[in-house]
């Protein structure tokens, strides 16, 4: 938090959210706007807890969040950011130069140091790469349910061209692991499968392997 205006209970401020990466330096989010109101009811739940917003040009978050026995709870919340921090975060995927709107939502998510709790939906809008003429490749869903220090991810295409499907997960230790298929339609085969063979694995019934990290 840098800059804090008004009082513990309600102002704005600017600052920084970090973000663990794992084998990886954290990945520092700058925020430019971030805002806090006290919301008394969540006492009687035996915690601290207020409404935020946090925003950048290219990210924004509204939600509760809450400080108590069992560490930082966040509900109600919505997140938005654009798809081009994956290659920021992971610098492995900065040749795909991934672009559209990552959009995350929860109604009840606990982050306890490194130990998590709580179901989260990431939707991936208007996905795009740049090794990939047809644009947008599709609407993707991930469905996360966290326990512990790792989240089960389940992940469904919800329209385009281009079908991902999988299941994943991701731990604090580990990373991401990731496990699945992609496969074109084949009207636009043509145009989407010289990007799926830069994967190095053969199709097998048009669809390719998915697999994180590569074996």
């Amino acid at each position: 938090i840098n800059n804090p205006a008004g009082s513990f209970w309600n102002g704005k401020a600017t600052g920084y959210i970090t973000l663990p990466v794992a084998a990886s330096p954290a990945y520092q989010l700058a925020l430019e706007n971030i805002a806090w109101s006290w919301r008394p009811t969540r006492l009687l739940a035996g915690e601290l807890a207020w409404d935020v917003t946090l925003q950048n040009p290219a990210a924004k978050f509204n939600g509760a969040v809450g400080l108590g026995l069992g560490g930082i709870s966040i509900s109600k919340a919505q997140a938005e950011v654009n798809a081009q921090i994956i290659s920021e975060i992971y610098p492995a995927a900065a040749l795909l130069k991934p672009q559209g709107k990552l959009q995350l939502t929860t109604d009840s998510f606990t982050i306890n140091k490194n130990k998590f709790s709580g179901k989260a939906q990431l939707d991936w809008r208007n996905a795009e790469v740049v090794m990939s003429p047809v644009k947008p490749l599709g609407d993707y869903r991930a469905l996360i349910n966290a326990t512990g220090d790792a989240g089960d991810m389940q992940l469904t295409t919800l329209s385009g061209p281009l079908k991902l499907n999988g299941k994943g997960n991701w731990s604090v230790k580990d990373g991401p692991r990731f496990s699945g298929t992609a496969q074109a339609e084949p009207a636009q085969a043509a145009n989407i499968d010289p990007l799926l063979q830069l994967m190095g694995k053969p199709a097998v019934s048009g669809a390719y392997p998915l697999e994180w990290p590569a074996k």
